[in-house]
């Protein structure tokens, strides 16, 4: 087979799982180097 969906689509969901880690982790980060700095947020 030329196309395995399966793998695909698994491959797809680890990497969207793998982004959003990594995503939080620097957020916290970021939230702890920067906490003298006032929030831009709501």
């Amino acid at each position: 087979m030329l196309f395995q969906i399966n793998n695909v689509v698994a491959g797809m969901v680890a990497i969207g799982l793998v982004g959003f880690a990594m995503s939080a982790v620097l957020e916290s980060i970021e939230r702890r180097v920067n906490a003298w700095a006032p929030s831009e947020r709501n």
